[in-house]
């Protein structure tokens, strides 16, 4: 049994430094799956925000995971965010941020980021949206 999650710094750079691999940083999820594949069978460490980061193999990979809505969704009491996926296209050597924003599809293409790019998104309800980012 490894455990993935308790690695101290130097392991943890060792872990980031994986320029055959991407890596997806995943904010306030639980339940997370790859591909159908659970998150505690698939190499995971937790990053510097407590974000689950996985290594992953360059290709489109489908994450479903749990979220906590962001704290001012008007919509916290009637919408669980259960279960939502999102295709995420990844390549190798880079990093990826997979988080529900408040913002449209629309919006976050548009958003000049200076520390992300925006690579793809699903709106899940008014306003709010699952997106993926590319970290610059």
């Amino acid at each position: 049994e490894k455990m993935f999650g308790l690695f101290g710094g130097k392991k943890k750079k060792e872990f980031l430094s994986d320029t055959g691999k991407a890596y997806l940083h995943i904010y306030c999820a639980k339940n997370i799956t790859v591909d159908n594949q659970k998150f505690t069978e698939l190499e995971h460490i937790k990053g510097d925000d407590l974000e689950d980061v996985i290594k992953i193999s360059p290709a489109t990979h489908t994450v479903t995971a749990n979220y906590d809505m962001p704290a001012d969704s008007i919509f916290n009491k009637r919408i669980k965010a259960k279960d939502i996926s999102i295709d995420c296209p990844v390549e190798a050597g880079q990093h990826y941020i997979v988080a529900i924003y408040k913002v449209t599809p629309e919006e976050a293409e548009k958003e000049e980021n200076p520390l992300m790019d925006y690579v793809c998104a699903v709106e899940l309800e008014k306003g709010y949206s699952i997106c993926l980012y590319r970290k610059k």
